[in-house]
């Protein structure tokens, strides 16, 4: 790609900020907005009073309908807009609404405080202007870090200045891994160069409003080339700054996305960087949880064991939550299926919901019974039970109506822990302990005609309980 100077650099971008920004009927993707004013316009942005909130609130969300943006965040500014009348402001449409608050790092003890006070009351992200802060004064890194602390993601307003803000950006996200961090305004038409290497960092993320249409729009879109040369651009997150700006970042944003996106990069901007931010729906609450989990799930040997792969048909029964089924969808693909089974009406529900939310086309959810998972019969190229074997009331029947289930050849791969000293105990003791050895399981297994075939013993090591795998196959 051919690279022009820093001096060409900057006058070519402004050059294209003054250019005409693109122009797009209304796009229909469903999105989540991640950064909006109240206001109809940027003068009536700093002039927001009490009582002009409903009004103000009725056209947000009145245009958000006719956009198809589903949530927002409307974005305080203290002092010029105010978090009090923000998080007023958001109470008027609870459901379509939430708050980012904004607050003066000093006195610093006073500011930690307020933000405290302000998360409590709803405010779902801190906001920091650079007009409100030193970028290395003290204070700031502990209000980050309080923020931080109550997984709150952190809005950093960059335009270009002040100048030490990279360096402070990294400090941050190499500093507090578990923190978010979101610069808004992309970085500017003459900063956004310095923020494109961050979206290499797994929590950065660059907002899409102001200076991104410019950019996108102008002669140095080529710069861009970089987000799609490395795979970067599900490091944008949707944002408009106001309502009235809808149709222009959209345009721009699909401009840079192209003719045929991937559906998952498509949702990952318009909204699901911003629900896994913001933690707006069940899944993105549940894969929070799940992220500790998956470091040491030996997802890899489960696939293998399983052997997982484009155009599988798998099930797993005792889904619970959907831990694997959700990490099985995309590795089937679109031409393969996932069932989840569950005995519980309420988790069946619940995965289902959450199925949903994260459009998972190729995935079914079934509700079970305890002695038939209630599978299609002879469909199936594998079955995964995992930590939900020691639960099954009638364990035969239902290895039965599984085996119907599988092809001839198919896979049944169970995993289950037990305590290193517990090994020995009677079948009854372990079932009350929520726990089963791999030895009674693969004497169950050839009861009811499957051949073990592998053993992992064990998979995993925690503490004083050890995970075991065992393969089996369908005669």
């Amino acid at each position: 790609m051919y690279m022009l100077s820093r001096r060409q650099f900057l006058s070519v971008a402004a050059a294209g900020a003054g250019s005409k920004f693109l122009r797009a009927q209304v796009n229909t993707t469903p999105k989540i907005d991640f950064h909006v004013h109240l206001g109809m316009d940027r003068t009536g942005m700093e002039q927001i009073t009490s009582d002009k909130l409903p009004d103000l609130v009725k056209y947000l969300t009145g245009e958000m309908d006719r956009n198809n943006v589903q949530k927002s965040l409307i974005v305080a500014v203290e002092p010029l807009f105010p978090t009090e009348l923000y998080l007023q402001a958001a109470k008027l449409a609870p459901e379509r609404l939430m708050t980012a608050c904004s607050v003066l790092p000093r006195p610093i003890d006073r500011a930690v405080d307020q933000l405290k006070s302000f998360h409590e009351r709803g405010a779902k992200a801190l906001k920091l202007q650079p007009m409100q802060y030193d970028p290395q004064d003290a204070a700031v890194e502990r209000l980050v870090y309080e923020a931080v602390k109550l997984r709150m993601p952190v809005l950093f307003h960059y335009i270009d200045t002040p100048k030490t803000f990279p360096a402070m950006l990294s400090h941050f996200a190499n500093t507090f891994v578990d923190g978010n961090f979101v610069v808004i305004h992309f970085g500017g038409v003459y900063g956004f160069a310095d923020m494109l290497p961050f979206t290499r960092l797994p929590n950065v993320w660059l907002e899409t409003s102001v200076a991104f249409p410019r950019v996108v729009n102008s002669p140095m879109r080529g710069a861009l080339e970089f987000l799609v040369e490395e795979r970067r651009l599900d490091r944008l997150i949707f944002g408009s700054e106001l309502p009235g700006d809808y149709a222009t970042v959209c345009a721009a944003i699909d401009k840079l996305l192209g003719p045929s996106p991937a559906p998952s990069l498509v949702r990952a901007v318009y909204r699901g960087n911003a629900d896994r931010l913001l933690r707006i729906s069940i899944s993105s609450r549940i894969r929070e949880e799940e992220e500790g989990r998956e470091r040491t799930a030996k997802m890899a040997e489960v696939f293998t064991a399983l052997n997982a792969k484009e155009g599988s048909r798998i099930a797993e029964v005792g889904a619970g939550e959907g831990f694997w089924v959700v990490r099985l969808a995309p590795k089937v693909g679109i031409g393969g299926r996932v069932i989840g089974v569950d005995v519980d009406k309420e988790v069946v529900d619940h995965l289902r919901r959450r199925i949903q939310e994260d459009e998972l086309a190729n995935v079914t959810v079934v509700q079970g019974e305890q002695a038939d998972p209630k599978l299609p019969k002879g469909e199936l190229d594998a079955v995964l039970v995992v930590k939900a074997y020691h639960e099954f009331k009638e364990p035969q029947p239902m290895l039965a109506r599984i085996s119907e289930a599988l092809k001839s050849g198919g896979r049944l791969v169970i995993l289950d822990d037990v305590g290193k000293e517990h090994r020995k105990r009677t079948r009854a003791e372990l079932v009350q302990a929520h726990e089963f050895t791999p030895e009674l399981l693969e004497s169950d297994l050839r009861q009811a005609g499957f051949e073990p075939v592998d053993r992992r013993d064990p998979l995993f090591v925690a503490g004083e309980r050890e995970e075991w795998m065992v393969v089996a196959r369908r005669k």
